[in-house]
């Protein structure tokens, strides 16, 4: 993500629901930093195989929705 112009960090939320529509992972910070220290960032959860809804808002503003599949890879 780049940085805003003001320098300022960046209202993010992210949820997530597995196919029953509970919520089963949200992330959340008011004031993340848009290329902190470390040069990126990770939010890590576990999911089992299934399908989920996955919805991410930048500074109020849906920035991402979309369902997405998990299930074994090959690789």
């Amino acid at each position: 993500m780049n940085r805003r112009f003001d320098g300022r960090g960046v209202a993010i939320s992210m949820s997530v629901w597995n196919q029953w529509g509970a919520e089963v992972a949200r992330f959340a910070d008011a004031d993340l930093q848009a290329t902190p220290a470390e040069g990126r960032w990770i939010y890590q959860h576990h999911f089992d195989d299934g399908v989920y809804r996955v919805r991410v808002e930048i500074d109020g503003h849906l920035a991402y929705e979309a369902m997405i599949p998990l299930q074994p890879a090959l690789f």
